[in-house]
């Protein structure tokens, strides 16, 4: 299995963190730790220009979070990358996600204090080299080893944007 379950303070800096903000209702963050942006859970239509940031009971978000790890583990096994490029219509508006068996994971900033921002990045050759980067992380391939952790308390997260 690519996928190595570390304690936080262990995980080397290409690790992935799956988060889990403190609150009744919370989201469920993917952190990269060598890349500048997080990916959040979205119920999205990049065609009509939808994002819709599900919040979570503590309870589901614990759920989730071990869900998103199995089905991120499912797709190194199948050899079928998680990771995607989409875009509007009008080819104007280029996204990362990374395809789950619930959801659709959208790259968005990360700058703690600050709402959470889908990324757009500005051409299809811009975003495809942003997806690579992430497919390392999150499509490690057979023979690598991606430390991921789980975070429930300890550190800063952005509010939500859609």
């Amino acid at each position: 299995m690519p996928f190595r379950k570390v304690d936080a303070r262990f995980a080397d800096p290409k690790a992935l963190g799956i988060l889990v903000p403190m609150g009744s209702r919370t989201l469920v963050v993917l952190r990269p730790r060598s890349l500048p942006w997080d990916f959040i859970p979205t119920r999205c239509d990049v065609a009509a220009g939808i994002n819709e940031f599900p919040l979570f009971s503590r309870e589901q978000a614990a759920v989730e979070a071990r869900r998103v790890l199995k089905s991120l583990e499912a797709s190194s096994v199948s050899a079928a990358s998680p990771v995607e490029t989409a875009c509007d219509t009008a080819e104007t508006c280029f996204q990362i996600r990374i395809r789950s068996d619930a959801f659709v994971w959208l790259a968005c900033h990360r700058a703690p204090g600050q709402s959470f921002r889908p990324i757009v990045f500005a051409c299809r050759e811009e975003a495809e080299a942003a997806a690579k980067q992430t497919e390392a992380i999150f499509f490690p391939g057979p023979n690598a080893v991606q430390d991921v952790y789980f975070n429930t308390q300890n550190f800063a997260v952005s509010a939500v944007e859609a």
